[in-house]
C-alpha cells in the first residue's frame, strides 16, 4: 500500500510540473499566421526515433505521403533527443532526405519544443500517438505528446496527432488533464475499442475513428529478403507445397518473461509447429523477425526455434531470415504469404494491409480493435498462454482451413480500412 501511494504521489508531482511547462509553452509560442515549408514528425520515442518497426512503419508512411504530395524538395525533420544515436536513421536520410532535429532534451521540454517548432514554421506537423497516449509506458511522455498537439493546434499550426490506441486501464491522472486541455482539438483513435475508451475516460467527444497510419505504408519489393522468400516459395511450389505461412514470435510477449519461461515457450512453440508440419504436408513456414530492440530480439528466439524444428528433419519446408528488415521491406514480404501468424501488431498490419489473413497472440488488448476493422473472428486472437499451448495447434488448423474465406473477408474490408487510415493526414 505504501509503495502504491508513493508511486501515485510521484506521478502527481511529475504531471503538476508538466502542466506548468504546458502553460509556459503555450504562452511563448506565437500564433501561426503565415505558410511555411517542411514537415516535422514528432516520434513517440524521441530517444530512439525508430527503435521499433511499428514506429518506423508509421513514420515511413508519413514521409511517403508528404513526398507524394509535395515532391522531393521540401525538408523533412524528425524531432529527437540530443542523445539519439541510431544507425538505422541513415536509411531515412538516403531515401527521404529526412534530418534529425535534436531539440528534445531534459525534463519538461515542452517550452523548448514549442519555441523551436515555431521558429522553423513548418507547413505540416505529424505527432505519433501509437500506443503511448494512455500512460502505460510513461505518464510524462504521454502528456507531452498530447500537450504539444493541443498547443500547436490552438496556435493554428497544421498539426495532426496520428491515430493512437487507448488501453482498458489508462492512467487516471492523464484522463483528468486531457479533459482540461483537449476540448477544442480532434483526436484520432485507431480502433473502435480505443475510441469508446477514450471518450469514456476523458469525456472528450471530439474524437473520431481512423485506422493505423501504417496501413498507408507503400511496400518495398526490392530487398534481398523479398528475393529470398520469393525464391524459396517458388522452389516449394515446384515441390508441391501450396500454403505458405509467415511466423513471428515476440520474446517479451508477457511481462517479466525470464529466461526459463522464454525457453519453455520456444520449446512448446517448436513442438506445435512440428505438429502442424507433420499434419499438413502442403504447408511451408518462414520464420520472420520483426524487431531487434533491447537485448533479447526476435532474431535470437526465432533462431532457437528454427534449430529445434530443423532437428526434426523438416528440411527446406522451413526457412529462417536471420535479420530484421526495414518496415516497408517487411510489408513487401508479407504479401508473398497465404497467412501470417504473429505476436507483433505491426507485422499483422503489414499482412492485413496486403490482403493477407492473420492469426495473432494478443498483448495490451491491441488486436480486438484491429480485427474489428476487418470483421475478422476473434477466435484467431490467442492469449499468450494459448499461443504457447495446444490451443495454438487447434486454431492454426482452423486458420489453415479457413484461409480462402479469411482472405476474401480481408480484401473486402481493406479499401475502407485504407480510407480510415488516410484520415490521419487530415485536420
Amino acid at each position: 500500500m505504501a509503495s502504491r501511494i508513493k508511486e501515485y504521489l510521484r506521478k502527481v508531482r511529475i504531471l503538476f510540473n508538466e502542466s506548468l511547462s504546458y502553460r509556459r509553452a503555450k504562452s511563448c509560442l506565437k500564433r501561426n499566421c503565415k505558410s511555411g515549408k517542411g514537415l516535422i514528425i514528432v516520434p513517440c520515442d524521441p530517444y530512439s526515433v525508430i527503435g521499433s518497426r511499428g514506429d518506423e512503419a508509421m513514420i515511413t508512411a508519413v514521409m511517403q505521403h508528404y513526398r507524394q504530395q509535395y515532391g522531393a524538395e521540401r525538408p523533412i525533420w524528425i524531432l529527437s533527443s540530443t542523445m539519439v544515436n541510431n544507425a538505422m536513421f541513415a536509411s531515412f536520410n538516403r531515401k527521404y532526405g529526412a534530418e534529425l532535429l535534436k531539440i528534445w532534451d531534459g525534463v519538461y521540454p515542452l517550452e523548448a519544443l514549442a519555441e523551436n517548432i515555431g521558429n522553423l514554421n513548418p507547413d505540416k506537423i505529424c505527432i505519433l500517438g501509437a500506443d503511448c497516449m494512455d500512460g502505460f509506458y510513461s505518464v510524462s511522455l504521454s502528456y507531452e505528446l498530447f500537450a504539444l498537439y493541443c498547443i500547436l493546434a490552438t496556435k493554428n499550426y497544421n498539426v495532426t496527432l496520428l491515430g493512437f490506441s487507448y488501453n482498458a486501464r489508462p492512467e487516471r491522472l492523464l484522463n483528468l488533464l486531457y479533459r482540461r486541455i483537449g476540448k477544442k482539438q480532434i483526436f484520432n483513435l485507431r480502433d473502435e475499442n480505443s475510441l469508446v475508451r477514450f471518450k469514456k475516460y476523458t469525456s472528450l467527444g471530439n474524437a473520431r475513428l481512423v485506422a493505423d497510419t501504417a496501413f498507408a505504408l507503400v511496400p518495398e519489393r526490392n530487398s534481398d529478403g523479398y528475393r529470398i522468400i520469393q525464391s524459396w516459395k517458388t522452389s516449394m511450389e515446384a515441390a508441391g507445397h501450396k500454403i505458405f505461412l509467415a511466423f513471428n514470435f515476440h520474446p517479451m510477449l508477457q511481462k517479466d518473461m525470464d529466461k526459463e519461461r522464454l525457453n519453455n515457450a520456444v520449446k512448446n512453440i517448436a513442438g506445435n509447429l512440428k505438429d502442424i508440419l507433420r499434419k499438413y504436408p502442403q504447408v511451408a513456414v518462414a520464420l520472420i523477425p520483426h524487431d531487434d530492440r533491447k537485448g533479447i530480439s526476435d532474431v535470437s528466439v526465432l533462431s532457437d526455434l528454427y534449430q529445434q524444428i530443423v532437428e526434426a528433419r523438416n528440411g527446406n519446408r522451413v526457412i529462417f531470415l536471420d535479420k530484421v528488415y526495414r518496415a516497408d521491406e517487411l510489408k513487401g514480404m508479407a504479401e508473398l504469404f497465404s497467412g501470417v501468424i504473429s505476436s507483433r501488431m505491426h507485422f499483422a498490419i503489414a499482412a492485413l494491409g496486403s490482403g493477407v489473413p492473420v492469426l495473432v497472440a494478443d498483448y495490451q488488448d491491441k488486436f480486438a480493435g484491429l480485427f474489428a476493422h476487418f470483421k475478422l473472428p476473434d477466435e484467431y486472437i490467442l492469449s499468450p498462454d494459448e499461443f504457447y499451448g495446444q490451443e495454438f495447434v487447434r486454431q492454426t488448423e482452423s486458420f489453415i482451413g479457413s484461409l480462402d474465406v479469411l482472405k476474401s473477408t480481408v480484401e473486402a474490408h481493406l479499401p475502407q480500412v485504407k480510407a480510415l487510415s488516410a484520415i490521419n493526414f487530415r485536420l
